[in-house]
């Protein structure tokens, strides 16, 4: 039997997101998976919003404040980013993304000893991370190249 099947757009992501919220519009849920259609639509600002939503509803949910960490690293603010992802590192010590993002943003802003030491918590965690591995040994590499440049 052939069926039809709806269309799932991104932007239909977006409407059914905002619907649930206005039917859920206290469920931090809820703000959070409209964050994350905001987020995969490139619309970083709107997805910084429903997270903000979304904690204020939960502060203890640390994939949010993964999510709002992220965010801001798009953005490009990697200052708030560190803020959040140590938010979502402190509800969840074990969470590799959050390790991961925070590496990102503390690169992003050349403190690169901590985004060693947040890739190397991420080892800790899960010793075979292939992407902690990689960028890790990016990092490091660098480091020993701009030390061999100063000697």
């Amino acid at each position: 039997m052939v069926g039809i099947f709806p269309v799932n757009s991104l932007a239909g992501e977006i409407e059914d997101a905002q619907q649930k919220v206005g039917w859920l519009p206290n469920d931090p849920n809820a703000y959070f998976n409209l964050g994350v259609a905001y987020f995969k639509n490139s619309k970083f600002q709107e997805a910084i919003t429903s997270y903000k939503k979304a904690i204020q509803l939960n502060l203890n949910d640390a994939g949010v404040f993964n999510n709002l960490g992220a965010a801001y690293i798009k953005l490009g603010n990697y200052k708030l980013a560190v803020t959040s992802l140590k938010g979502a590192i402190k509800i969840n010590s074990g969470y590799t993304d959050a390790h991961q993002n925070i590496a990102i943003a503390y690169a992003k802003l050349g403190l690169i000893d901590q985004a060693i030491a947040s890739y190397k918590n991420v080892l800790k965690i899960n010793s075979k991370d292939a992407t902690a591995l990689f960028n890790l040994e990016k990092l490091e590499t660098k480091v020993a190249e701009q030390k061999k440049t100063i000697v």
